[in-house]
């Protein structure tokens, strides 16, 4: 090939490879509530699908419904059904695909409702 053409071929391929910033904004939509009423944990636990991104404990997200804050809190994860079938080990983020179990220390299950949007941009996975 010609110099040339070498040349507009890596101008053009260059700016459109490696640029694109991969989204790690996590958010999962609420299709459980559970409400928990044991000795050690107390409040509700929320569940569903994430959508995108990921999530791992202590990152802040909040609980959003049409548009307006419900509730911000930091993640505390019970369980993940991950989407590839492997057990969830503590610490482990939950990712785009897996089925999450969050905590909600000391929070009543009716301010929730099915359908409320968890979602975070600033997670630490």
């Amino acid at each position: 090939m010609k110099p040339k053409i070498v040349a507009l071929l890596l101008f053009i391929a260059i700016p459109n490879t490696g640029c694109a910033k991969v989204s790690t904004d996590f958010e999962m939509t609420v299709e459980r509530i559970e409400e928990l009423k044991g000795v050690i944990l107390k409040g509700i636990a929320i569940s569903g699908p994430v959508k995108s991104g990921c999530i791992v404990n202590n990152d802040v997200y909040t609980v959003r419904r049409d548009g307006k804050t419900v509730v911000g809190t930091a993640a505390r994860i019970l369980d993940v059904k991950k989407k590839n079938g492997t057990p969830y080990n503590e610490g482990e983020a939950a990712v785009k695909g897996d089925r999450v179990h969050l905590y909600i220390p000391d929070a009543r299950a009716e301010d929730y409702k099915l359908g409320d949007v968890a979602s975070s941009s600033k997670t630490s996975c």
